[in-house]
């Protein structure tokens, strides 16, 4: 087994992926370097290979990327969060998010 990092880049957490019998990928960033993200994780991984996210904690930087993640994994992929967690990215409220002009959820702005 093994574990790899992304650096994060800007606002961006750190986006580790863990190879091993479930392949999975712990936080996903802001979602505004997804693109530069996905391009590491594949030096890692297929990305139709991986099986489970997990977000670490409701933070925009460690989960405003997991619908881009979530986009270019294909179905069966499953993502843990704390409960707490899901209720606000349900709800797309995110402080430091809107700071940034960006939201949690599929309620954008536009």
């Amino acid at each position: 087994m093994g574990v790899f990092t992304v650096s994060g880049q800007g606002y961006d957490s750190n986006v580790f992926v863990v190879l091993g019998k479930i392949p999975t990928v712990v936080d996903t960033g802001t979602g505004l370097n997804s693109q530069s993200i996905l391009e590491v994780l594949r030096r890692f991984i297929d990305l139709g290979m991986i099986q489970q996210i997990v977000l670490t904690h409701e933070h925009f930087d460690h989960v405003g990327g997991v619908k881009d993640l979530l986009k270019v994994c294909g179905k069966g992929v499953q993502t843990f969060a704390h409960r707490e967690t899901a209720v606000k990215l349900r709800g797309g409220h995110s402080s430091f998010a809107e700071m940034l002009g960006e939201f949690t959820s599929s309620n954008s702005g536009g």
